[in-house]
This record gives structure tokens, sequence and C-alpha cells, in this order.
């Protein structure tokens, strides 16, 4: 049984720009390094987190980017907005200006992109995000601004056992 990732979507451009939904979703090829997680179903979410992290920093460094740093700020802002979108079961970018304003206005960022996703089904959750992300363009470039130095991934189960997720980007 194929997985599936029944929606991503991402507010990609710093400020007030979005993208579209209907980006085509691709197959997932090919190995990515970081270790899956046994069973998506009983995850942590700070172990999906660390994932998807990971994951990201290797598939900048496999671009000649360096590894964002972890970020404190924004992984409390991508958690609070993951558990909202898991709490209404809806994937969307509901309050981003709000998290762009809270990043500024505490110095953890002057500028940020968030990606956004949601799946359910998939057994290796943050390999499936990771690969939607590197086929959309919009969300491929929010991973791969070279002005960025710091993130922040958010994780939440909803009530039926998919997974929210949010990633935040900055410098």
């Amino acid at each position: 049984m194929k997985p599936l990732l029944t929606l991503a979507t991402l507010l990609a451009l710093p400020l007030f720009t979005g993208c579209t939904t209907d980006d085509v979703i691709a197959a997932t090829r090919g190995p990515l390094v970081a270790p899956a997680i046994a069973d998506a179903r009983r995850a942590s979410p700070s172990a999906l987190e660390r994932s998807l992290h990971r994951r990201v920093d290797e598939y900048r460094t496999s671009r000649g980017l360096p590894p964002l740093a972890f970020n404190s700020k924004m992984t409390e802002l991508a958690r609070e907005h993951s558990r909202d979108m898991a709490r209404r079961g809806r994937i969307d970018h509901q309050g981003y200006n709000t998290r762009i304003a809270a990043l500024r206005n505490s110095g953890a960022a002057s500028t940020a992109t968030e990606n956004v996703a949601h799946t359910r089904g998939a057994p290796d959750v943050t390999r499936s995000m990771l690969q939607y992300w590197i086929n959309s363009p919009p969300h491929r470039s929010n991973m791969t601004r070279a002005e960025d130095r710091k993130s922040g991934v958010g994780f939440a189960q909803g009530s039926d056992g998919s997974w929210y997720a949010t990633q935040l980007f900055g410098n």
C-alpha cells in the first residue's frame, strides 16, 4: 500500500505571498540518510521534529548550503501552529503574519518563510514530507534560501492519527 500524503502547502515568500496547493506530488525515490521512525503511529512529535530537521539539513548540505541551527523560538511557534492545525483537522498558514511578527519582536529572525505538511498512512512520515517539499519548487525554495541560518520544526498528531508539521526558516 502506498503512503497517502493528503496535502502540503506553504506560504513561501517572505512576508505576504502564498503558493497554490495544486503542486504535483511525486513518488518518494531514493534513500535519504536520516533514520526512519520505526512506527509513525507511535512516534513522538519531538522524534519526528529531529528527523525532519536532520533531513532538511542533509538536503541543504547536498546543495552546498550550510545546515540550519536549531532555534527554540521558531520551534515553539512551529509546534503551536502544528497543534492548532491538528486540533482543527485542517492544514493552512493561519496566523503566519503573527508568527513572523513574534520572530521579529523576539529577535529570533528578521525574515522567515514557512512550510507546512500533513500526512496520514506514510510509513516514513518525515521522508514523505521532505520528498514532497523537494518536488515542489516553492517549498524547495524555502528550504534552500542561502540567507537562512536557523530553523524550527513542530509536529502534532491529529485525532485520526495523521501528522501535521510546520517548519520555519529564517535568518
